[in-house]
């Protein structure tokens, strides 16, 4: 048969399917062209599990034919309005659809029509759990669904589960032992009795009942696992063994049983059973990312190595990868592993799979940018820098070679336009090269480059900007303005290094123009000023100081900075008032501090107690060095 006859045969199917679904039930649209009764009045009441017998062969029809909306059971309801059965039909297709709302009205008007329907109760419990409604509310229905059927082992679990989840451990307790007195043979009271015992912290009781629970012979399979739990609590080593064997049975165990137990496995010192039953679980079952990463913190690579071979481990990172190459967790631990063999190559593969990911997470770049520092591409393959290596590399940086940066480099340079990524490279330059004009220079690349990309963002551009948190959205133009701000904060910082201080001066000037409230720029120009004697701009320091102490009131540098300066303007007891709120601030960690405090009080008079600080400040001093 051709593609065109199947289809028109596939037409001829659901056109008896529809003709007989219309016989039966009567529902509206239907027809073959005629108005059919449903359209026109309502239908008579009919018998109780007459509709239910289409249930099935209606609801598959609209799930298999792609009628992906359960209007029909709207006809249904309209056709039948005092019937329970058919809103309780309606009900449960609109939770299928994923409309609870539509779902709750009716389950309450079928609820309304017949008060003893225990499975209307049950229906309703299970919209509200969907509706995100209180516990307690759920258990009201709960509770009424058992009193109208309490043959039904189902409804009483769910009760017994939920009484727990509630925390109503002292119900949940005298429900479980009613209840289940004379049937406790499928182990539901055992585990929940253990695990309500445990939260009152009755241990002794607790290990009663999950005792209880290892015997039973007919036990339900399912429960294993929450006896698993209950064991690993209250540390019974044997009976984490027995369940967690019995729950293999079943084939693949889930993610947090088996985490249970490599946990157990690792703290008994058993870090090779650990790794090769993880090993076995991760080859046979299939896990989402969230569980692998449960089941790679549950064995760490450290362990791994102290236990098995390294070819075992990397075998062990190979199966992850094969299997789940893109979940994150995995890439991290392949990471850790090539890393420590010292498999480079592999090792940058990883770190960039990891950061390409996830373009926008500045940390991972980061973490890729370290490893680029640190190693060399040498035909490919990536091999250790020496320091000597990484200083001809600094050197040949600024001017000469400012576009051959790597492309990691000038990724994260326009993506995430960053005073920190930027000030720490030059940092590290400046520290391995000892050179004051290459660390200059570059910075000066810096601020040409962000200039330029300044000039060319939109007013609508954002960009990521690493400051207060790791992932700040910014406007492009004003992420560009603080970096600019910071780069010349880190070249006046440069010049003051080298007591250059009209230089330095001059670059603090250009930084505030393009962000006054640069706070670390604010306080360290104030505070220079303030130790210039020549400078005579003692105002001008207070300024700036108030600004960092009103943006950020609780920075010991800066309350420091902003009393130090109020102690050279004479202005004491305000000065006295601002170490008191630095000194509320827990313990100091600069001497300096110390220092310039017992200069105030001995301004003051205090002359004893400047002594006694300036022996704190002498005290703080050894100890750090």
């Amino acid at each position: 048969m051709n593609s065109s006859g199947r289809r028109n045969a596939g037409k001829v199917l659901l056109g008896v399917r529809l003709a007989v679904l219309c016989a039966a039930v009567s529902l509206a649209g239907c027809s073959t062209g005629k108005r059919t009764r449903l359209e026109t009045e309502r239908g008579p009441a009919f018998p109780q599990g007459y509709l239910s017998s289409f249930y099935d062969a209606f609801h598959g029809m609209y799930l298999a034919d792609g009628l992906q909306s359960p209007r029909g059971y709207d006809a249904l309801v309209n056709s039948y309005p005092d019937s329970a059965e058919a809103h309780l039909l309606r009900a449960d297709a609109y939770v299928k659809y994923g409309d609870y709302s539509e779902a709750r009205k009716s389950i309450d008007r079928c609820i309304s029509l017949d008060a003893t329907n225990a499975l209307a109760y049950a229906k309703r419990a299970e919209i509200k759990q969907l509706q995100r409604m209180p516990l307690d509310s759920v258990l009201g229905d709960e509770r009424r669904c058992v009193e109208l059927d309490s043959t039904n082992a189902s409804y009483a679990q769910q009760l017994l589960f939920h009484l727990h989840d509630a925390g109503k451990y002292d119900e949940c307790i005298a429900y479980a032992l009613r209840h289940y007195a004379g049937h406790e043979e499928d182990g539901v009271a055992d585990v929940v009795l253990s695990s309500c015992y445990l939260s009152k912290g009755d241990r002794k009781l607790a290990k009663d009942y999950i005792e209880k629970f290892a015997t039973r012979e007919n036990a339900m399979p399912w429960l294993n696992g929450f006896a698993l739990m209950a064991a690993a609590v209250l540390n019974e080593g044997s009976l984490i063994e027995l369940f967690y064997t019995r729950e293999k049975r079943g084939g693949c165990v889930s993610a947090r049983d088996m985490a249970i137990y490599q946990s157990y496995l690792k703290h008994s010192g058993k870090f090779g059973d650990a790794f090769k039953e993880g090993v076995a679980m991760v080859s046979e079952c299939e896990y989402d990312a969230s569980d692998i990463e449960r089941l790679l913190q549950s064995i760490s690579p450290i362990g791994i190595l102290d236990s098995v071979s390294m070819a075992e481990g990397l075998a062990y990172a190979d199966v992850l990868l094969k299997r789940y190459p893109r979940v994150d967790a995995v890439l991290g631990f392949a990471e850790i592993m090539y890393r420590k063999v010292k498999d480079n190559t592999r090792t940058y593969e990883l770190l960039r799979r990891v950061a390409e990911r996830d373009s926008g997470d500045f940390l991972r770049w980061a973490i890729l940018q370290e490893f680029e520092d640190f190693h060399a591409n040498v035909d490919g393959k990536w091999v250790d820098r020496t320091k000597e290596d990484w200083k001809n590399a600094a050197q040949a940086y600024p001017l000469s070679r400012w576009n051959e940066l790597s492309a990691t480099q000038r990724y994260i340079m326009k993506r995430f336009p960053n005073a920190l990524v930027a000030t720490q490279y030059l940092a590290k330059l400046y520290d391995v090269t000892k050179s004051f004009e290459a660390a200059r220079d570059t910075a000066y690349h810096y601020i040409d480059y962000y200039t330029g990309c300044m000039k060319r963002a939109g007013k609508q551009d954002t960009v990521y900007y690493h400051g207060a948190s790791w992932e700040q959205k910014l406007p492009a133009q004003r992420a560009y303005r603080k970096t600019i701000s910071a780069l010349h904060a880190f070249v006046g910082d440069l010049y003051m290094s080298r007591d250059m201080r009209e230089q330095a001066y001059k670059e603090y000037q250009k930084g505030l123009k393009f962000e006054y409230d640069n706070t670390i720029l604010l306080n360290n120009y104030a505070y220079y000023l303030a130790k210039d004697s020549k400078a005579n701009r003692l105002k001008e320091a207070e300024r700036m100081s108030k600004r960092c102490v009103e943006l950020e009131p609780k920075n010991s540098t800066y309350l420091d900075t902003y009393a130090y300066i109020l102690y050279l303007l004479g202005e004491y007891q305000k000065a006295k008032g601002y170490y008191a709120e630095l000194f509320s601030l827990g313990e100091v960690q600069s001497a300096e501090v110390y220092r310039n405090y017992s200069d105030l009080l001995e301004a003051m008079g205090s002359k004893t107690s400047a002594e006694v600080y300036r022996m704190k400040a002498a005290a703080l001093e050894q100890k750090q060095r």
